[in-house]
């Protein structure tokens, strides 16, 4: 049976070779000697080597299986979702579909996506991916989109959007 130890390391090295390109053969310290990634830079250590096996394995678990991450307020669960998102994103090939971050509220929603970029250094997430809240998702992906047909709004000029209260200096609909 394998060490923990072994573990720990082996699932380090998945997640910082795809989400950070280090190359197997250079160590953590050396790489952090080297020209650490921004991922590393502003905190002076690896913020991937840091993580306990636990939350390495659900960074690495399958998106086709169900898995579970609990742990107490400030353990980090956020950043490890951040994490995992960046690590999917970055070995994503599929085109025109992605994966959806979703959560219950816009601070939740802000750090996350400032853990994604920080780890994949990029300034957005943006299509075929998304992270934000439950109710904007449903929002831009299926009640505006859609809405139009079940209330029979018929638009204006081609527009179905649906608005409540004056916008676009528009006529609201009452």
């Amino acid at each position: 049976m394998p060490e923990v130890q072994d573990i720990h390391y082996e699932l380090f090295e998945r997640i910082a070779n795809a989400v950070c390109n280090k190359p197997k053969s250079v160590d953590m310290k050396e790489c952090l000697a080297r020209k650490p990634s921004p991922i590393c830079r502003e905190y002076g250590k690896c913020r991937i080597h840091e993580k306990t096996q636990d939350q390495l394995s659900y960074v690495t678990h399958p998106l086709k299986q169900n898995v579970f991450l609990s742990a107490c307020p400030g353990s980090g669960k956020t950043e490890v979702v951040g994490l995992k998102a960046a690590y999917e994103i970055r070995q994503w090939e599929q085109r025109f579909y992605g994966i959806a971050v979703l959560t219950f509220t816009n601070n939740a929603t802000d750090v996350i996506r400032d853990r994604i970029t920080q780890f994949i250094g990029i300034n957005a997430i943006g299509f075929p991916h998304y992270v934000g809240t439950i109710d904007s998702w449903l929002h831009r992906y299926i009640a505006h989109p859609f809405a139009h047909r079940v209330t029979g709004f018929l638009g204006i000029d081609g527009d179905h959007s649906i608005r409540i209260g004056n916008c676009s200096g528009r006529k609201s609909l009452r």
